[in-house]
């Protein structure tokens, strides 16, 4: 469960890196982001290169950090895997085989649960969306 952890942390930190790169052929990559606005484009987006017309945005963003998040609790999701085994005789090997493994790695499936459900990109705020009218 700890090296879970650990490396959950280590996505989340490389989320909060910042880094940006452009769209364009130069890709240049930077952690600063330059406020000055191009043509249309909103400030931030712009790229710091003045040769260069491309916008700037995050190489690993929210959506990235959740996906690799729930990747995580999925790989650690041994019921649901012995689920999938169709066969009865090999699923009831394979549940004999990883039975020694089965507590830490549900503890780790926890940890990494526990990771997850605290984003704010799991979680629909159906009163932003549809404001109460009222009557």
């Amino acid at each position: 469960a700890n090296q879970v952890k650990i490396r959950l942390q280590d996505f989340i930190s490389r989320y909060y890196d910042g880094v940006l790169c452009c769209d364009e052929a130069c890709a240049c990559q930077t952690r600063n982001v330059c406020c000055t606005a191009q043509g249309d484009s909103a400030p931030g987006s712009a790229s710091f290169n003045s040769m260069c017309s491309g916008r700037m945005s995050r190489t690993y963003t929210e959506a990235d950090l959740y996906k690799q998040i729930s990747n995580v609790v999925r790989m650690l999701d041994l019921p649901k895997a012995l689920e999938k085994i169709t066969d009865e005789s090999k699923r009831v090997e394979a549940a004999r085989l990883v039975a020694p493994f089965m507590a830490p790695l549900l503890q780790a499936k926890a940890s990494a649960e526990k990771v997850r459900n605290r984003s704010a990109y799991r979680w629909v705020r159906l009163d932003v969306l549809c404001p109460v009218i009222p009557a």
